[in-house]
């Protein structure tokens, strides 16, 4: 069943990127995925995203690429931030914590349209 919904992925790790990539997709979502912010910024059709997935992992020391992808995401937009350790966010980033290791029902929970 195809929800007509685009969830971007920003994974460095490839193995933990490509499960997250099969779990979306076996729901019907589409996925733009990338392995960091770098790539995404760089992209001219991310922000035709409707949820995103982000890996700690993706997110520099001072989280700017965090809060700048914020920005962008807007209020209407969920984003899951994916952590394996307490994670201390900057006020400016109103995301979801989602902890790992995840089972794809938990994921596919948190991005699902409200």
């Amino acid at each position: 069943m195809k929800h007509g919904r685009k969830v971007l992925v920003v994974v460095p790790n490839d193995e933990l990127r490509r499960s997250i990539e099969f779990t979306v997709e076996a729901e019907g979502y589409e996925v733009e995925s990338h392995a960091g912010f770098p790539t995404v910024f760089a992209s001219h059709k991310f922000n035709g995203f409707d949820c995103a997935v982000v890996d700690e992992d993706a997110v520099d020391a001072r989280q700017r690429n965090l809060v700048e992808f914020a920005r962008i995401a807007g209020d209407e937009r969920p984003v899951v931030v994916l952590v394996d350790k307490t994670a201390a966010l900057s006020p400016a980033v109103p995301f979801q914590l989602l902890r790992k290791p995840l089972l794809g029902p938990a994921l596919i929970s948190a991005i699902l349209p409200r």
